[in-house]
């Protein structure tokens, strides 16, 4: 999540801050998961990754025509994610699944990394999870490595920071029913979305990459470059 690539916000001029669902592998290590837990099978209209398939940055062309198609968002939020949240909350589905993840932990060569892409898409589509699947999930994330700044891809299996913290906001701030997004600007330090903090984030008046949640945080000493 966020290994290696760039969160692209504001068109695809402009080159920000890794985020969640943007690292080089997260969307080949998603579609293998649906192969592993069978969801990959003709009684899912809708895959799980089609929700995160326009962020991949190694697919731009895709990426850009989702985003700047209108028709695509509004399938997405009108039609794929009301389907899959439905779907996954049917007769539990989504609490047998996320414990089926959870016992292939051996089967995935990145360890328990990919739990936390499950468990990500779940938010994303606002399924239901259970309290104790919440806890899980963080304690694998703090647990899980996580570069500051750069990592080479094929030797790295963890978050870029900005990414951990997205995703822990996102367990923070979890409702059930309510998706998650993860296209938004989101804090860099802690991770949380406009929602989360009810007013806009503000941009880095120094790198004008990073955003930030409160106003002692505009003036950023990060140096994009490194990330």
């Amino acid at each position: 999540m966020g290994r290696c690539s760039w969160h692209h916000l504001q068109g695809y001029n402009q080159l920000l801050i890794p985020g969640l669902f943007e690292g080089d592998q997260v969307v080949d290590i998603a579609r293998d998961l649906e192969h592993k837990l069978g969801l990959s099978g003709d009684d899912w209209k809708w895959k799980l990754t089609t929700t995160i398939i326009n962020c991949d940055i190694l697919n731009p062309g895709m990426s850009q025509v989702n985003f700047q198609n209108r028709d695509f968002t509004d399938i997405l939020n009108d039609d794929m994610i009301p389907y899959l949240c439905k779907k996954l909350n049917k007769d539990n589905c989504g609490f047998d699944l996320f414990a089926k993840c959870r016992s292939l932990d051996e089967d995935f060569l990145q360890g328990k990394y990919p739990i936390i892409i499950f468990g990500a898409m779940m938010m994303r589509v606002g399924a239901n999870i259970k309290q104790e699947d919440l806890q899980y999930l963080r304690e694998v994330a703090l647990a899980t490595h996580s570069s500051p700044g750069y990592a080479c891809p094929f030797a790295d299996q963890g978050f870029r920071d900005p990414g951990r913290a997205q995703f822990l906001a996102a367990l923070d701030h979890y409702q059930a029913d309510v998706p998650r997004s993860f296209e938004q600007p989101s804090c860099f330090l802690c991770g949380q979305i406009q929602s989360d903090v009810g007013r806009v984030l503000q941009k880095c008046s120094r790198c004008k990459a990073a955003y930030y949640c409160g106003v002692v945080r505009i003036f950023s000493i990060v140096d994009i470059s490194e990330i």
